[in-house]
């Protein structure tokens, strides 16, 4: 038996809809912060070229581990690697020094980008499951010390101290407020425990 394999089409912008596992949120600060980027520099999320100078904006990474696996510029403009059939897009942009270096450090501003959910956590653990080769090579694992974290609360205090009354505690910033209390929510229904998100 095939099995039928269903495809979309593209033809709006409202077809673009979000994953509902998307391990990445980002803050409404990062969000005016990404606006403001694409607004003055467009993409430059992949390779962009400045024609005014010869030189990289974006992508340096990218472009010297394609020039590593025998890529080349094909007549359209794109890095190709002929052996995988891989197409890589080059941006051509026309920019003064001073945009072209604003450029290359909102590409890697970490400020103005996602954080990790607790959703990364899960999808990693099935990615290691399904091909921890996989995992390794593409350096995953490391991803875990930028992902929010539980934490047990401190040891019981001596009976004459005040008490802790829950049995974790979360420790996140505000950063990842939402995200904690849609991974906590289902737990206030279960008999003796308490969700108390302050």
């Amino acid at each position: 038996m095939v099995e039928s394999i269903m495809h979309y089409s593209l033809t709006k912008i409202e077809d673009l809809e979000a994953h509902p596992e998307n391990p990445r949120e980002i803050s409404e600060a990062a969000k005016s912060g990404l606006k403001y980027s694409l607004e003055s520099f467009g993409d430059i999320s992949g390779i962009v070229w400045n024609e005014r100078n010869g030189k990289l904006v974006t992508g340096h990474q990218r472009v010297g581990q394609l020039r590593d696996a025998g890529a080349r510029l094909d007549p359209s403009g794109a890095l190709t690697i002929d052996d995988a059939g891989l197409d890589f897009a080059v941006r051509v942009v026309d920019w003064p020094e001073d945009k072209h270096v604003e450029a290359m450090l909102a590409a890697n501003a970490e400020t103005i980008a996602g954080r990790w959910t607790f959703k990364a956590r899960d999808h990693l653990a099935a990615i290691r499951e399904r091909n921890a080769g996989l995992a390794d090579r593409l350096r995953l694992g490391d991803l875990t010390q930028r992902m929010p974290e539980f934490r047990l609360p401190d040891p019981m205090p001596a009976p004459d101290e005040p008490r802790h009354e829950s049995i974790a505690e979360v420790i996140f910033g505000e950063s990842h407020r939402e995200a904690v209390v849609s991974a906590l929510k289902p737990l206030s229904g279960i008999d003796g425990i308490t969700v108390n998100i302050s």
